[in-house]
């Protein structure tokens, strides 16, 4: 799994709070209430990734067509994952020191 969107991140996190404290409701306060929290939290998650849903497939109706096609090749352009990496890497290598004579890279 990808861990790099904040959708993905949200979601394991909310996941995995979710499992610990089914796992403690369940220790501290025994199966009934154990199978009660897991119901509650079956249905709170389904309700989150209904509203994710929802929002993922919004569209600002205000936005003309020049400004969507802009944002989209902004987004192509940040998420293409070798330009991120050598323009960032380049932009620090000359800050942290410089180049060294005898060192090719």
């Amino acid at each position: 799994m990808y861990f790099g969107e904040p959708v993905a991140q949200t979601m394991f996190a909310m996941l995995n709070c979710i499992i610990a404290t089914i796992l403690w409701v369940f220790g501290a306060y025994g199966m009934g209430m154990g199978i009660l929290s897991v119901l509650f939290f079956f249905w709170a998650c389904t309700r989150t990734a209904v509203n994710f849903l929802y929002l993922s497939q919004w569209k600002n109706p205000h936005l003309d067509r020049a400004e969507v096609q802009k944002r989209a090749a902004m987004g192509i352009e940040l998420t293409s994952k070798g330009k991120i990496v050598v323009n960032s890497a380049q932009k620090v290598a000359h800050k942290v020191r410089p180049a060294d004579p005898g060192f090719e890279s």
